[in-house]
């Protein structure tokens, strides 16, 4: 009981590693102490993944909940070694005020697979980078659509007089030049 310390602007979790030294500076003993503060700066909002080709775009919008302005976030994948994720920061255009609601954020993910659940732990700093704090976002990696997916083969007319109508659909973005019919027997 010969100390006591205030400390301010804490992120959480926080870990403080206390090192005892002799009189040589030498480390004679380390103790340790995590403070968890249950502060929430943000509010995820809007949140969505969509396919972009073999990547993923999540896009978010967050709430600022903090009682700073919020200009800078740090990205960094906490999960499965094979993600990647661009840009691993964002200086935003304008400040998020506190109370106010940010315009739409967007992080490419690359290397993962349907089914994957990737955790980004987001930091939401201060333009003076005396404050932060963390959010973790969680994707699900969706099944994304292929182009067969959008197009679509239909026949209708009557076995008995075998006459057939053949309908062909393309719900896709992809345009088509020719179609070729193949008959099998």
């Amino acid at each position: 009981n010969f100390l006591t310390l205030s400390l301010s602007y804490v992120t959480s979790p926080q870990t403080i590693v206390v090192n005892w030294l002799d009189a040589s500076g030498k480390i004679v003993c380390s103790k340790s102490i995590q403070l968890n503060c249950q502060t929430t700066c943000v509010g995820i909002i809007n949140e969505a993944v969509t396919c972009v080709g073999n990547k993923y775009n999540l896009a978010y919008s967050f709430t600022n909940n903090a009682t700073y302005p919020i200009h800078t976030i740090d990205y960094t994948v906490q999960s499965l070694g094979s993600v990647t994720i661009s840009p691993s920061t964002v200086i935003l255009a304008t400040d998020v005020a506190s109370t106010s609601n940010s315009g739409i954020q967007n992080i490419l993910i690359s290397g993962a697979v349907p089914g994957d659940n990737v955790s980004i732990v987001a930091r939401f700093m201060k333009s003076t980078g005396c404050c932060w704090c963390f959010d973790t976002l969680h994707v699900i990696i969706p099944t994304c659509p292929t182009v067969c997916d959008s197009l679509s083969v239909q026949a209708q007319g009557t076995p008995e007089g075998c006459c057939y109508s053949v309908s062909l659909t393309n719900n896709s973005s992809t345009k088509f030049s020719n179609v070729q019919f193949e008959l099998l027997s």
